[in-house]
């Protein structure tokens, strides 16, 4: 019994739409048109914001801070006033709150670098900084060490710059019309640094080397920024190897915190022992109330597109029920209840809803995906550019299909409680 009367309402709700085809295919494009701009923006904007947010936050970390002497400006020269070696490290590592302490440490020595990009042979002057592998440690890739061993420490681990890929994209290769290349590329290449000579001033005085080396990783990191990398045992044997000494005179201390709460408590102290620290949580705070900024745009403007749609919306339906309210009058004279009246209607509206929502949905993937294709491209370029920004086909198909079964319903469903309510009032007055 109760098959028999739900298939004699989805006939009834059928019957409906066959007889006024032309403003069903009307409000299902128009709700098709917003589900799909509205999916589009939505999973753009908020896509490339999560996406970008979260590679903000891999290239400013919170909470690594950075330890630097004190510098003193003489006329146009600048001089460390205070030095940072083993001692210093290892009292700072001691401070409650730290997790570790990476020491940074160029080499002093003239250096330049040879390698092959492409087929093309490339020289260059290059800098080289000495760092702890625990900073890095996330930066390796998989299959590949960066520490230094003695026994086996050629050739030498190095971890280049994001910063210096991006370089090469944008400037180099467009120069001399070689391809682009992507982020995974360098990984495993080796390129040779010769000691003691320089690609512009030629050999110096002293000794010379020629040492292999191996790309194992790329960091995203700004505060690394400095140079290739390298353990920081190569560059204390490297240093020991040209100066003739072991004493050794860092540039720079990055520490790791585990407990952000104690930032203040340390950045006072180390201000106190004559040093200066850096933080990345101002740059990181920047962008991200740029990305708020951005959140509050997409969200603003999905909701004009659907308010203008919802109008249209409300406009054609509200005439459709007008047209449709003999046939109301006839079903309440056969004995069909208000409740009755208003699942049908409302059924009506959501069957209408979910075909545009199909159909924006539908567009809206293909929209999201030619567009991630084309970043695909870009994001080879430059590092902060996400290459995906929204999840599966099938999600925001599904998306679309919710939507616009939400938005026809609750569109509609003042005009049907209003409608419902006139056909049954102009039943009992014609009684």
């Amino acid at each position: 019994m109760r098959m028999m009367r739900l298939i004699n309402f989805l006939y009834i709700v059928w019957l409906g739409i066959r007889e006024r085809w032309s403003r069903v295919l009307l409000t299902s494009f128009a709700l098709a048109f917003a589900v799909a701009v509205t999916l589009t923006a939505f999973s753009l904007g908020f896509g490339f914001i999560r996406r970008a947010v979260a590679q903000a936050e891999e290239m400013f970390p919170r909470s690594i801070l950075t330890v630097r002497p004190k510098t003193l400006d003489i006329a146009a020269f600048r001089f460390n006033a205070t030095t940072l070696d083993d001692a210093t490290v290892e009292k700072l590592s001691r401070f409650d709150g730290v997790e570790f302490v990476a020491p940074q440490l160029s080499l002093k020595m003239p250096l330049r670098a040879e390698g092959d990009i492409m087929g093309q042979s490339a020289t260059s002057d290059v800098v080289v900084v000495g760092i702890g592998p625990r900073l890095v440690e996330r930066d390796v890739e998989p299959g590949f060490s960066f520490h230094y061993d003695e026994a086996t420490s050629l050739p030498i681990p190095c971890i280049v710059p994001r910063f210096f890929l991006d370089m090469y994209n944008l400037a180099y290769a467009d120069s001399l019309g070689l391809p682009k290349i992507s982020e995974h590329y360098p990984i495993g290449k080796e390129f040779s640094l010769v000691l003691g000579e320089t690609y512009l001033f030629g050999p110096a005085r002293g000794k010379a080397l020629t040492l292999p080396c191996r790309i194992v990783g790329i960091t995203r990191q700004t505060g690394l920024m400095v140079g290739v990398l390298i353990p920081l045992g190569h560059a204390k044997a490297l240093n020991a190897w040209y100066q003739e000494r072991q004493s050794v005179q860092y540039n720079a201390a990055h520490l790791k915190l585990k407990d952000l709460s104690k930032y203040d408590e340390i950045t006072s102290t180390v201000r106190a022992m004559g040093y200066t620290i850096e933080s990345q949580g101002e740059a990181l705070d920047k962008f991200l109330f740029v990305a708020r900024l951005a959140a509050v745009s997409v969200c603003v403007f999905t909701f004009l597109v659907a308010a203008v749609v919802a109008i249209a919306i409300f406009n054609v339906y509200s005439l459709a029920l007008l047209l449709r309210q003999a046939e109301l009058l006839v079903l309440r004279a056969v004995g069909a209840t208000r409740r009755f009246l208003t699942a049908m209607l409302l059924a009506d509206a959501a069957i209408v809803g979910a075909g545009g929502g199909l159909i924006g949905g539908g567009a809206a993937s293909l929209m999201i995906r030619s567009i991630e294709h084309a970043l695909t491209v870009i994001a080879a370029k430059l590092s902060f550019i996400p290459a995906t920004l929204s999840s599966s086909i099938v999600a925001t198909v599904f998306s679309g299909l919710g939507m616009g079964m939400i938005l026809a319903v609750v569109i509609t469903a003042p005009i049907v409680w209003l409608r419902v309510q006139k056909s049954a009032t102009n039943q009992v007055s014609e009684l």
